[in-house]
This record gives structure tokens, sequence and C-alpha cells, in this order.
């Protein structure tokens, strides 16, 4: 009777965390970045960007943030940006990058410990566009590092300077 009970608990402790960390992250937690619409005009005056969050459970409590993260006359820079909340789990992003260099806007969030990301590749003028379903600019990843930042800028400032060439 007691090695039954000891092996009942062997397997039902190990279970039972298991069974926690899923119903914890189920459903998971992902972020959106979109352009403001006709909608969000009131609220979000001067916006460029919508960033939301969402998935299960209350994905409004993630914790948000986003920088702009650029290559202006040979050196790197990094803004931090402010976010305007618009509802639950939704804010804006006004421009607060210059349109000199070659900007990238990155999203970061973090909910339950479940982290996501996206970078958002703009435009040569430092303006925001995103295509039909964004597929082109928006790279959504895990957690984000220095390095994917440092990797996408480089691709970035070989592609645009590969199209000044061409246009020379």
């Amino acid at each position: 009777m007691r090695v039954t009970t000891q092996l009942r608990w062997r397997f039902l402790v190990p279970a039972f965390f298991v069974l926690a960390a899923v119903s914890l992250t189920a459903g998971g937690f992902y972020l959106s970045l979109e352009m403001p619409t006709n909608a969000h005009a009131q609220q979000a005056k001067d916006a460029v960007l919508l960033v939301e969050s969402y998935g299960c459970h209350q994905p409004e409590h993630a914790v948000i943030s986003a920088s702009a993260e650029g290559f202006v006359k040979g050196q790197r820079e990094t803004i931090e940006l402010k976010l305007y909340p618009l509802s639950k789990g939704v804010y804006a992003i006004k421009r607060q990058w210059p349109a000199e260099g070659i900007w990238l806007v990155a999203v970061r969030g973090s909910y339950l410990g479940a982290h996501r990301s996206a970078l958002l590749d703009l435009a040569p003028d430092g303006t925001v566009k995103i295509e039909k379903a964004g597929v082109s600019q928006v790279k959504l990843l895990g957690e984000l590092t220095a390095a994917d930042i440092d990797t996408r800028l480089r691709i970035l400032v070989k592609e645009r300077s590969a199209n000044q060439q061409a246009w020379n």
C-alpha cells in the first residue's frame, strides 16, 4: 500500500505542474500591428500605427513597449516610443523618429510568461506603410533580441543601398 501511494504522488505532482502551466498559457498571447482606421481617427489623432494585444485570459494586462530602431549617417540609433492607450490592450504610436535614415519599429509584449514581438520595416521616408495583410514589412517573432534588430537593419541598409545604386 505504501509503494502504491508513493507511485501515485510521484506521477501526480509533476502532472499537476504541467497542467497548471498549460492552463496559464492556454490559447496563447499575440500582438497585432495595424494602420489606424477611420474608427480610431478621433481617439488616435496623429497616430501612425496601432498595437493590439490579444489572446486568452486578459491580454490587455500585457506589458507592451516599442522602440524605433535606426541607422542614421552611419550611426545606430534607438528611440523609445511613447504608447498612447486607446482601449483595453490597444495602443497608438505617433511618429517620434526623424525622416532621415533607415528605420524600423520594434514592438515587444509579455503576458503570463509568454513573449511576443514584431518588427515593422518603415518606408524610405520613415512613414508607416503596411500592405495587404502586412506580410512583407511585419516580422512576427517570439522574444526579440538585439541581434534580431541589428540583422534586420543590416538587411534594410543593404536593400536600400542596392535600390539607390539601381536608380543612379
